[in-house]
C-alpha cells in the first residue's frame, strides 16, 4: 500500500473517531438524564451503551493514529498491527457492555419497577435511532475503501444500536396496553445484541492478531498468475506474513525440474510479483529451488 493509501486510511479512522466520540458522548449524556430520571433500565442501558461506543470511538482515533506511524530501526514492517489490537479492545468493550447491561435487566425482571413514559423520551429514542442510521452510513462509506475490521466493528455496532433503539421505542410505545413489566425484557434483548456484535467482532479481530494464513481463495488467485508463466505444479508452498493491514508479505516456495528452466522463470518475477500486488495488495517473495537430478 503506497503512502497516499495509509494516508487514506489514517484519515477514515480518524473521522471516524471523531466523529463517534462526539455523537456517542451527547448520546449517552441525554439518554442517561432521562433514563435515570424515568427509572428506565432499558433506556439507561442504552446509555450506557453509547458511553462505551464513545470509549470505542476514542480507541479508534488513537489507534489509528499509533498504526500509521512510519517504520524505525525497531519497527522495520510498521506499526500496523495496532489496528488489530485497536478492533479487538473495541470488541472487548462492547463484549463487556453487553455483560454488564444483562445483569442489570435481569435485576429488573426479578424485581420490576415502574416506567414511566412521556413525549420527551420518545422524541428522544426516534433522534438516537436517526443519528445511529446515519453514523452507520457515514461510517461504512469512510471503510468502503479501508476495508478495517476495527471500522466495521464500529459500524456493525452502529446499525445494532439503531435495532436495538427501535425495539426500546415500541416496547414503550406499547407499554400501556399490556399488563405486565417489559422494560427489563428490553434490556435483556439490548445485552443480546450487543453481546452477538461484540463475540463476532472478538473473533474475527483475535484471528487477525494470532496470525491467519492465506486464504484459499488468495492461494488460487495467486497460483493463476504464476500459471502463465510456469506450471502451476512448481508452487510447493504459499505463506502469509501479515504485518497490518498496509505491509502483507507472500512467501511462494517453487521447485523446478532444471536450472535452465528456473533461469527462464526469473525473468519474469517482477511481472508476478507487480501482478500480486494489483490484485491483492500484497507483496511478494518467490524461492525458487530446483530438484535434485
Amino acid at each position: 500500500m503506497d503512502s497516499i493509501m495509509k494516508k487514506e486510511r489514517k484519515q477514515a479512522g480518524e473521522h471516524v473517531g471523531v466523529t463517534g466520540l462526539i455523537v456517542n458522548l451527547l448520546l449517552a449524556a441525554a439518554k442517561g438524564v432521562v433514563g435515570l430520571s424515568s427509572h428506565s433500565v432499558a433506556i439507561t442501558a442504552d446509555a450506557i451503551n453509547n458511553l462505551t461506543d464513545g470509549i470505542s470511538s476514542l480507541v479508534t482515533l488513537v489507534g489509528f493514529r499509533m498504526a500509521s506511524r512510519d517504520t524505525d530501526s525497531l519497527h522495520p514492517y510498521g506499526h500496523g498491527r495496532l489496528e488489530y489490537l485497536c478492533g479487538f479492545l473495541i470488541s472487548l468493550l462492547i463484549t463487556g457492555t453487553g455483560i454488564s447491561v444483562g445483569r442489570t435487566a435481569v435485576g429488573q425482571i426479578t424485581e420490576p419497577h415502574t416506567v414511566s413514559g412521556s413525549p420527551l423520551m420518545i422524541v428522544l429514542l426516534s433522534v438516537s435511532i436517526c443519528a445511529k442510521l446515519l453514523l452507520f452510513g457515514y461510517v461504512k462509506k469512510q471503510n468502503k475503501e479501508a476495508a478495517s475490521l476495527a471500522l466495521k466493528a464500529v459500524q456493525n455496532d452502529s446499525f445494532s444500536d439503531a435495532l436495538v433503539t427501535l425495539v426500546t421505542l415500541a416496547g414503550m410505545l406499547i407499554a400501556p396496553y399490556i399488563t405486565f413489566s417489559i422494560d427489563g425484557w428490553l434490556g435483556l434483548l439490548v445485552a443480546a445484541v450487543i453481546l452477538k456484535s461484540g463475540i463476532q467482532s472478538l473473533a474475527d479481530n483475535l484471528l487477525l492478531l494470532i496470525g491467519e494464513g492465506v486464504s484459499n481463495k488468495e492461494k488460487e488467485k495467486v497460483t493463476e498468475i504464476i500459471d502463465t508463466y510456469a506450471p502451476s505444479s512448481t508452487v510447493q508452498n504459499i505463506l502469509l506474513h501479515d504485518y497490518g493491514p498496509d505491509h502483507r508479505i507472500l512467501y511462494i516456495e517453487m521447485k523446478f525440474s532444471d536450472r535452465a528452466e528456473a533461469h527462464n522463470f526469473t525473468s519474469v518475477l517482477n511481472a508476478i510479483k507487480g501482478q500480486i500486488k494489483d490484485t491483492l495488495d500484497m507483496e511478494a517473495v518467490l524461492y525458487l529451488q530446483i530438484s535434485a537430478a
